[in-house]
């Protein structure tokens, strides 16, 4: 078994996914140190395994396994971190929070935080408000991937002034705020999310919207708004599924956001375009059943968007240790799992954009499937992991 390191001087280039993303180097793994959980606080600086509850936990370093762990506030603030699995719930703020580079957040459940707005569904929204899984300015070169994120009184996922933010294969419910949040945040992207809400959390008597791009005003942050992507997202029964909402700063526009290949199912409106200002604005291929929203057409093109019901999806949420079980892939499961926690993404300095996605809201299946976890899965509480099978 090996971890990936950017100190070792015999590069190599790292396979993943059917794609070279990086040169990386190989070093024998250091064993992992197993952390006990019985309330307290911890800071991890290297490799570890976490089990039992912890309050805070404060990662400065090193790949972290938490399957087995349940944890009120989860602070990521070290560079080249992986966290991999486990529970986040009941911190008064965010749940999760990175504000560092070359991080990897995957596998977790995330539910029932920022109780400095409320619990349960009771969400008075008077001032304001975390998120379930927060980037910050500092965030840099971030990939959140494959959690559930459901019933925090904030936004589910939130990134707030963050480069290259990766925002993929979530599955996001009945948060307060925005389910998915990309506010002033450049070079960033959501794609192939599961986004639905049910009606349990309310804000001003409206359910929350699916995916929103944003631009507040930060004192010397300015307009950093550009480069955005939302694609091959499910959204379902919320307010505006897909919204990019007018900057709050006077200089600011909408540059080069890119929706595509989403599907959008009983929205109040299937994608609303409130920035009067656009620059290479392109809505095309997604599946709605209510007409585009656009405040002002100049340098926004929409084509070959199908106006039409659209095929609903079963979506069966778990309780946590359940299993979601939607119509397509087949599932099936297999008899041990070797955390993938180890591996160190090293990103380049500058990002490019993703590739097209497929309009289908689950990425493609390989012809010659490997093991991987299935977010549909919870690894905490069965002996087991899931692949796709085509």
């Amino acid at each position: 078994m090996y971890r990936e390191s950017m100190k070792n001087k015999n590069l190599r280039n790292i396979l993943i996914g059917g794609a070279i993303v990086a040169a990386v180097a190989i070093v024998p793994l250091v064993s992992q140190q197993v952390i006990n959980g019985t309330g307290q606080n911890v800071t991890i600086t290297s490799d570890a395994v976490l089990t039992g509850s912890f309050a805070t936990v404060t990662v400065k370093a090193g790949n972290v396994v938490g399957t087995d762990a349940t944890i009120q506030c989860l602070r990521i603030t070290g560079n080249d971190v992986i966290f991999s699995g486990g529970e986040v719930t009941g911190c008064s703020s965010h749940g999760v929070l990175i504000n560092s580079q070359n991080v990897v957040v995957e596998r977790l459940f995330v539910h029932d935080n920022v109780t400095e707005n409320g619990t349960k569904g009771s969400c008075p929204g008077t001032g304001g408000w975390g998120s379930g899984i927060k980037v910050q300015v500092g965030g840099q070169n971030v990939v959140i991937r494959d959690n559930y994120v459901y019933s925090n009184c904030g936004e589910g996922i939130g990134i707030t002034r963050g480069l290259n933010i990766t925002v993929q294969g979530n599955y996001v419910r009945d948060n307060f705020s925005v389910n998915i949040y990309m506010d002033n945040s450049p070079n960033s992207q959501a794609v192939n999310n599961t986004v639905w809400c049910t009606g349990t959390h309310l804000r001003n008597g409206n359910r929350p919207n699916g995916i929103a791009s944003a631009e507040e005003s930060y004192s010397g942050w300015g307009t950093q708004r550009h480069d955005v992507t939302i694609a091959g997202n499910y959204i379902a029964d919320c307010n505006d599924g897909i919204s990019s909402w007018k900057s709050e700063l006077s200089t600011g526009a909408e540059i080069r956001l890119l929706v595509e290949g989403n599907k959008v199912i009983n929205s109040v409106r299937s994608i609303k375009l409130d920035s009067p200002t656009n620059q290479a604005v392109i809505v095309r291929g997604n599946l709605i059943e209510k007409p585009v929203t656009v405040r002002n057409m100049v340098s926004v093109t929409l084509e070959n968007n199908v106006l039409a019901p659209v095929a609903r999806i079963e979506i069966v949420p778990p309780a946590t240790g359940g299993v979601i079980v939607t119509s397509t892939p087949s599932v099936t499961a297999i008899a041990s799992f070797t955390p993938t926690a180890t591996r160190t993404l090293v990103f380049t300095a500058t990002p490019t954009r993703t590739p097209t996605p497929t309009s289908t809201f689950l990425p493609a299946i390989p012809a010659t499937p490997t093991p991987r976890f299935d977010p549909r899965c919870d690894a905490k509480y069965l002996p087991f992991v899931c692949v796709y099978i085509p």
